[in-house]
């Protein structure tokens, strides 16, 4: 019986001196790929790193921002092919995927934030291209505007505008539809956080911190909504080549998603500021 004891102590000891080496072994480490949840404070965000090894010294990494609603997964295609030549960055962000739910207001500035504290809790150093989708794009315009000097370029996929509620959703859907569409936001504050999130983007224009700054656009051209609302849709589009000295559109043949269902698109965009 004690020899019996004595073997099952042995092994819960060996069990608890395991367990701090491989929680060390879990985390990010400079240079090298990962995908795993990282505390950056009071939350945890999944983050998938990729390419590590295939940054060169000063070349950016690729950061993902995707749309509202949205895990870090749309990126797939597109994150495995860049990967090839750079590092690369997709995450959930909080509420989203594998992320803890925020412990914060969900708004751009904070969303903000907390990617620029996950990139230094993984060692991810800048410069950085930042790739955003939809809503997306409100986090990474306030990104831009709050750490221009650490960003290289800018790829804008059939992004969201700051102007886009007041000139499509309250002049061109019906109020039943409307409703119905403000009602399908549940993750990420609802709808009242995506109308906060565009007024964000709209406070940082003036600033013109793009200006300097390679920008990408790709943009649908068939948003199933009409052809009023697309007319209206690729007229704001069109409008952020204003944003930098430096901008370039694309308009591809697609559904809004175009990462998912057209990502050579997306890959050709990024390329294009990398290389």
């Amino acid at each position: 019986m004690k020899k019996v004891l004595s073997v099952a102590l042995s092994v819960l000891l060996m069990v608890f001196l395991c367990v701090p080496a491989f929680a060390s072994d879990t985390k990010p480490k400079p240079h090298s790929d990962f995908e795993g949840k990282v505390n950056i404070g009071a939350i945890g965000l999944y983050v998938n790193i990729k390419g590590s090894a295939n940054r060169d010294k000063g070349e950016p990494a690729v950061v993902f921002e995707s749309g509202r609603d949205q895990d870090h997964t749309v990126w797939k295609a597109v994150q495995d092919s860049i990967s090839q030549k750079t590092q690369t960055v997709s995450y959930d962000r909080a509420d989203l995927g594998q992320s803890d739910s925020s412990n914060v207001e969900y708004s751009a500035n904070n969303q903000a934030e907390q990617l620029h504290a996950l990139l230094k809790k993984s060692h991810v150093k800048a410069p950085y291209v930042l790739v955003t989708h939809s809503y997306g794009s409100a986090i990474t315009r306030v990104f831009v505007d709050k750490y221009s000097e650490e960003v290289a370029g800018v790829v804008l996929v059939d992004a969201a505008h700051e102007d886009q509620e007041k000139e499509i959703t309250d002049k061109y859907l019906d109020p039943e539809n409307a409703k119905a569409f403000k009602a399908g936001w549940i993750h990420e504050g609802g709808y009242p956080a995506i109308v906060k999130t565009l007024a964000e983007m709209a406070a940082v224009k003036s600033n013109d911190s793009l200006r300097d700054i390679p920008l990408e656009i790709v943009t649908a051209d068939d948003h199933r909504l009409g052809p009023d609302v697309e007319a209206k849709w690729q007229a704001l589009q069109k409008s952020f080549l204003g944003l930098s000295d430096y901008s370039h559109q694309t308009i591809v043949s697609s559904y809004h998603y175009i990462a998912q269902d057209h990502p050579e698109f997306v890959i050709t965009a990024i390329n294009a500021i990398i290389q």
